[in-house]
């Protein structure tokens, strides 16, 4: 939290995996009509303060209303470190000094607090790869090899084992409202798979399948059915055998007939019969969250160099040539202020991350 934020004058707030001092945060009462350790309930407008202090002042979170932000689509996308159409724009949220208008926030209870016993079942925004047990392979997509998701022959089954990004698949129900919630394994309980790496949604194209950025596409919705016809499909357990239907009713299975040259892969191909074959059952294997945060870091490094590709692709000419722009360097310094500090944190990551070396400093690593 002490970095500074869009707005000049904030902070920048961060989610990190582990907390720290400036992570505790006191609830305090919006209006004087309550006074501090009264009891909060439901749809109360409250205020988050920080406990620790930074340079002898108090910050409260706080939401930014920028006009920047609000018309400079690009501006947000950057900040998130991601690219979809989807996203329109947006506002930061942030920390600003206590001496500031404190943002009143209202708590609205999003899940019961009741203690479950979810521990090992399939919910919601969970992150995990389909595994085809009679090909044994899983459910893989990368758009350098392929145009649409195959079959990628893979023993990597073991909960250690390195699992490629390429295999891994985002469930997301298909109402916010029952994020997180357990899933079923009935056809009145679609889905929706999203590629961890593209952010594209699974879907159904003819009787294979596909990819699209659409997720309001009915053919991107799924439905999931147990292999063991004694199982419980009110939930779904991690490492159960599962079928997987199609919008249009077929199950997804095994192409016959492959016409690429690699061995490894197998095509997709939905199968209009009434009973599953018992050949095409899935395993739905979890994603461990040291990969998974692993995964998601390195995505939002490399989308932080496409993003500066993209700005410099747009700069004037600036050749010294007659037809050169003359007002290009304000352009090209403007676009290095902005973006470098980005950019060079990430190349630093990268290095580090993809070479050996006990010392935290890029420049002492070798070329290998």
């Amino acid at each position: 939290m002490l970095q500074r934020a869009i707005e000049g004058s904030s902070k920048r707030a961060e989610l990190i995996a582990d907390g720290s001092s400036h992570s505790i945060l006191l609830v305090k009462p919006a209006f004087k009509a309550y006074t501090d350790g009264s009891p909060v309930a439901v749809g109360d407008l409250v205020t988050f303060v920080t406990k620790k202090t930074i340079a002898g002042s108090s910050y409260c979170l706080h939401m930014s209303a920028s006009e920047e932000l609000y018309k400079e689509r690009e501006l947000v996308m950057r900040a998130l470190k991601l690219d979809h159409d989807y996203i329109l724009g947006g506002q930061e949220l942030n920390f600003a000094s206590a001496e500031h208008r404190p943002t009143m926030f209202r708590g609205i209870i999003f899940q019961s607090a009741a203690q479950q016993d979810n521990e090992g079942v399939l919910k919601g925004e969970d992150v995990i790869t389909l595994y085809h047990k009679n090909f044994s392979s899983f459910l893989h997509f990368d758009p350098e090899t392929h145009e649409k998701p195959v079959f990628y022959s893979s023993k990597r089954v073991n909960d250690k084992a390195r699992k490629k990004c390429a295999w891994m698949w985002k469930v997301e129900c298909v109402q916010v409202t029952a994020a997180a919630h357990p899933l079923k394994a009935t056809e009145d309980s679609p889905i929706r798979l999203k590629h961890l790496i593209t952010n594209m949604y699974l879907k159904q194209e003819g009787s294979a399948l596909g990819l699209t950025k659409e997720y309001r596409d009915p053919a991107t919705l799924f439905s999931m059915k147990q292999f063991n016809k004694y199982t419980d499909p009110e939930k779904i357990l991690h490492e159960d055998m599962i079928f997987m239907r199609g919008p249009s009713g077929g199950w997804l299975g095994l192409a016959e007939e492959d016409d690429d040259d690699d061995i490894r892969t197998v095509p997709s191909l939905f199968k209009n019969v009434e009973i599953a074959p018992e050949s095409d059952a899935l395993i739905v294997l979890p994603v461990r969250p040291i990969a998974l945060r692993n995964v998601v870091q390195l995505r939002r490094l490399c989308l932080t160099i496409i993003d500066y590709k993209k700005e410099l692709e747009v700069l004037p000419d600036c050749q010294t040539t007659s037809t050169s722009d003359p007002n290009c360097s304000p352009h090209v310094f403007e676009v290095i202020t902005e973006c470098s500090g980005g950019l060079m944190n990430t190349l630093r990551k990268l290095i580090v991350n993809l070479t050996w070396g006990d010392d935290p400093d890029p420049m002492s690593r070798g070329t290998q």
